[in-house]
């Protein structure tokens, strides 16, 4: 005869235990990724940020010293953080910044620019044109697709002028 104990066995069995531990893995495999996006949301709306200062603080500049129409970042009236380099797209008559993510500065044009890099690779840029007088997100077609997604989270809209750059992916900004 069989008899049954009245409390019933202690712990998990093996099958519970796996089953907890593929439900984890299956909501950090979701979990992740928008953490990630939701992070580099925030550096590229510090970047748009600061590319808007910079315009600004130019524009101020300028109405001082009508002259000169592309001031080194020095001269303006906004601190910039990060060292001086090269700017690694193309080249300026003045130096950019190397934040931590971006490098930031003014081309040649006067236009205020942040270009997002990781590992050697552009991501996406971010600039203002003053001949459109607009803010632009830029996406290469040779970089990662999904940081497109952070342009359209930066509120941006799908626009086919992003001055005369045809390969990849261009969003109007607010």
């Amino acid at each position: 005869m069989l008899k049954l104990s009245k409390y019933p066995p202690k712990g998990f069995t093996l099958i519970e235990l796996l089953v907890v531990v593929l439900i984890i893995g299956i909501l950090a495999a979701i979990a992740l990724p928008q953490y990630q996006m939701a992070v580099e949301k925030s550096r590229a709306s510090e970047a748009f940020i600061l590319i808007k200062s910079i315009k600004q603080a130019r524009e101020a500049y300028m109405l001082n010293r009508p002259e000169i129409t592309n001031p080194p970042l020095d001269e303006l009236d906004i601190e910039i953080p990060g060292t001086d380099v090269d700017c690694i797209v193309t080249t300026t008559e003045h130096p950019f910044r190397q934040t931590k993510f971006f490098q930031v500065g003014m081309l040649n044009s006067g236009n205020p620019h942040a270009f997002r890099f990781s590992n050697g690779q552009l991501l996406y840029t971010l600039g203002y044109y003053n001949s459109k007088n607009a803010f632009y997100c830029h996406v290469e077609n040779g970089g990662v697709q999904k940081y497109a997604s952070v342009c359209k989270q930066l509120g941006g809209v799908e626009s086919s002028d992003c001055n005369g750059i045809d390969e990849g992916t261009c969003f109007r900004l607010p």
